[in-house]
């Protein structure tokens, strides 16, 4: 063999061959795909009023939301929208929304803060189905 074949034959041993190809993987695509959709249903919840204790509290929804396989995403988001879209029931908004500041703080607060268990609770169910 001569050292010009030795050449050429190393030369397909060290890699020199066809490029091998670049980018993320399908599940990192996956992945970013699903935290986007998670990203969009969140900012529509904070702007329907819904509010997290923490910075951390809202990257665990985040994540959570996320993690969530197609069809349980799918039910969450149903879910939350069918929340959104429910009337207020008869005792909340009595004074028809010209409370002044500090009138009715507390039953807001309480509200909100159902809102956001009920938020939590169903994407834990829907975690473990």
């Amino acid at each position: 063999m001569t050292s010009m074949s030795l050449a050429f034959a190393m030369s397909f041993g060290l890699g020199c061959g066809a490029a091998k190809p670049t980018g993320p993987s399908p599940e990192e695509k996956q992945a970013a795909a699903n935290r986007t959709r998670a990203q969009k249903l969140l900012r529509r919840m904070e702007k329907q009023g819904l509010t997290f204790g923490s910075d951390e509290d809202r990257e665990q929804e985040l994540f959570r939301l996320a993690s969530l396989s197609d069809e349980a995403f799918a039910a969450t988001e149903t879910a939350y929208e069918r929340m959104a879209g429910a009337k207020p029931s008869a005792d909340a908004g009595r004074d028809g929304g010209a409370a002044k500041a500090g009138e009715g703080a507390p039953a807001q607060e309480a509200r909100e803060s159902k809102a956001a268990t009920a938020a939590a609770t169903m994407t834990a169910f829907f975690m473990t189905a």
